[in-house]
């Protein structure tokens, strides 16, 4: 913030964003934010903040994700926090362990519940000055004393920290940062770690001969989704060098590269180089989708024969037969890909409140996860459910078959708990055998899948979610095991 326009700009940001939390119905707690600025000025801009009229107050400092931050982001109080924590994690081992006589237990309860509390973070953190580090490492020190203690039976106070750090074999908390953060980096040169605002401030290395994916293009901003990489640009003093031509998609103001090195020595990419033009994609080409079912002439017809038992019929009636079932084939579904839908009657549910129902997803055995997830896919290709991002979860499981296949259930208990049911009246089932009396001939007829014919109505749907280990999803059709669902497929 320099100047009076940036704290405007950012008063319109707020009004932006409180727009479209009430939009979304996202009610923000005002009385619970506030404004901490990041500054080493001795006089800060100082502007009066609103949100919905309401003057957010000044804080000076904030938790996020157990790290405080401060005004001057030196990070002071979350050290001095840390370390307090710390102190009172040594001191409750210390009396717990009073009996102990082994160093391996002493030194696993002491890395799990002590020196991982002083490590949380610590790539936020790191430390700047040296009244800092030794403050932490006197915890470690500390504790080594009583490793020594507890070895030799009393306190020796005239001994170095490193000598007692070398005989029990523990480094100090600073060569671990140094070393986490050497990692840390690497992982981030090499790909492993998405951190496009650190890679565009240092200097890159191509291997000889050698392709690499660079974050070449950081702080792109634009109302286009995609730009083109459209051509190199030469650089004087480097002849041997490649961008490849490719359309990049923007994600968080960066569009990736990719660099090839002809020569037989690492090639040197600096910091805020020229590397390529880029244009934006202004048209692409859009996938036409049909949404009508039309006879493939090359498929292969069912044989019934061979999977129906037709013995019963004579040579004549046989053939009757199918040809009437190779005339409308297309009315028996062999799979559950090919099931119709059915959308005279949508499906609805009411519920007694509008309190969503989730339950943790059951543990599914290592050996059927494969089939779980052939299952979804099955439901996913077949249009019969779809992700979501619901906040209704209910948890699916694998029933086995008589035939020892498997079919996903989804255990809806909690959602049927509060459907309202529907109640209406049946018909005489005395009068329904009566009508019919004298016939001679009777047909059965069973839908395959039934219930995944009819379709879901679209405002309902997102109440039947289900949360597996590979997402979440929400019936387009309805589902077996739900309430209701007989009465509305009757």
């Amino acid at each position: 913030m320099n100047s009076n326009l940036d704290a405007v700009l950012l008063q319109s940001d707020l009004d932006c964003l409180f727009k479209w939390c009430t939009v979304n119905k996202l009610h923000l707690n005002i009385e619970k934010c506030s404004i901490l600025s990041h500054t080493r000025k001795f006089q800060p801009l100082n502007h009066v903040y609103k949100i919905n009229d309401l003057v957010l107050s000044h804080s000076d400092s904030f938790t996020d994700l157990g790290t405080i931050f401060d005004t001057k982001l030196d990070f002071s109080q979350h050290i001095n926090s840390m370390v307090s924590r710390a102190y009172r994690r040594l001191g409750i081992l210390k009396r717990k362990t009073k009996e102990f006589s082994s160093e391996i237990a002493l030194k696993v309860l002491y890395y799990a519940h002590v020196r991982s509390s002083l490590e949380y973070c610590r790539i936020i953190w790191d430390l700047i000055y040296r009244n800092k580090i030794e403050i932490i490492e006197r915890i470690q020190n500390n504790f080594l004393r009583y490793l020594l203690y507890k070895k030799n039976g009393i306190y020796l106070q005239d001994v170095s920290s490193s000598y007692l750090r070398d005989m029990f074999n523990i480094p100090s908390l600073c060569s671990r940062r140094d070393v986490s953060c050497v990692l840390f980096f690497y992982k981030v040169i090499n790909g492993s770690i998405d951190c496009t605002d650190i890679l565009s401030a240092i200097n890159f290395a191509v291997p000889a001969r050698s392709l690499r994916n660079q974050g070449s293009f950081p702080n792109v901003y634009s109302r286009f989704k995609r730009w083109a990489i459209d051509h190199v640009v030469k650089i004087s003093g480097i002849p041997y060098y490649l961008l490849a031509r490719a359309i990049s998609k923007i994600e968080d103001n960066t569009c990736l590269a990719l660099v090839m090195n002809f020569k037989d020595e690492p090639l040197q990419l600096n910091k805020n180089m020229l590397l390529a033009k880029v244009e934006p994609v202004l048209s692409t080409s859009a996938e036409e989708f049909v949404y009508n079912v039309t006879k493939n002439k090359d498929k292969k017809s069912f044989n019934w024969e061979q999977n129906h038992d037709l013995s019963h019929l004579d040579a004549v009636e046989k053939t009757k037969l199918l040809k009437l079932l190779e005339k409308y084939d297309s009315i028996f579904a062999q799979n559950i890909e090919k099931l119709g839908e059915c959308d005279l009657v949508q499906h609805q549910i009411h519920l007694t409140d509008n309190i969503p129902t989730r339950q943790r997803s059951y543990r599914v055995p290592y050996a059927l996860k494969p089939e779980m997830r052939r299952q979804i896919n099955i439901l996913l290709e077949a249009g019969i459910i779809q992700p979501s991002n619901s906040p209704y979860a209910a948890p699916v499981l694998l029933v086995r078959k008589p035939d020892g296949s498997y079919r996903l259930v989804a255990d809806l208990r909690k959602l049927n708990e509060k459907t309202i049911p529907d109640y209406f009246p049946l018909s005489n089932l005395t009068k329904m055998v009566d009508m019919l009396s004298g016939a001679k001939f009777f047909t059965s007829m069973d839908l395959t899948s039934g219930f995944h014919q009819m379709k879901m109505h679209p405002d309902h749907a997102f109440l039947t979610g289900i949360a597996t280990e590979f997402g979440v999803f929400e019936f387009k059709r309805l589902p077996f095991g739900l309430r209701k669902a007989r009465a509305s497929f009757q």
